[in-house]
């Protein structure tokens, strides 16, 4: 069966029993765990897509040819590429892959 096919189709209590069993499999991550029951409740088997990728400071720099971290602060601070938290740090800031490669593209 498609995986595409299995939205709005699994019961609830199935996806429980399946949860189930693997927390019962030591060799599967919890990540791993987590990775499963998505694509089993959303149907697809698409991770994230590059939109929703974040970027070091230094990525940005290397992908706009080499140019300088202060020269990538300041494309964030004139509004040219967006900042984002990055989930689970307080100070952590990086930089949306997709407002990035629209900087690049034009």
């Amino acid at each position: 069966m498609d995986p595409a096919r299995l939205t709005g189709i699994m019961l609830d209590t199935t996806l429980q029993a399946i949860k189930a069993i693997l927390q019962a499999d030591a060799t599967i991550s919890r990540e791993e765990r987590q990775i499963i029951l998505k694509i089993l409740q959303t149907g697809s088997m698409k991770q994230k897509s590059t939109g929703d990728r974040v970027v070091t400071r230094s990525e940005v720099a290397s992908m706009l040819g080499g140019k300088s971290l202060r020269y990538v602060d300041y494309l964030a601070a004139e509004g040219k590429i967006r900042k984002v938290q990055v989930k689970g740090k307080q100070r952590g800031i990086g930089f949306s892959y997709e407002s990035v490669q629209a900087l690049i593209s034009g």
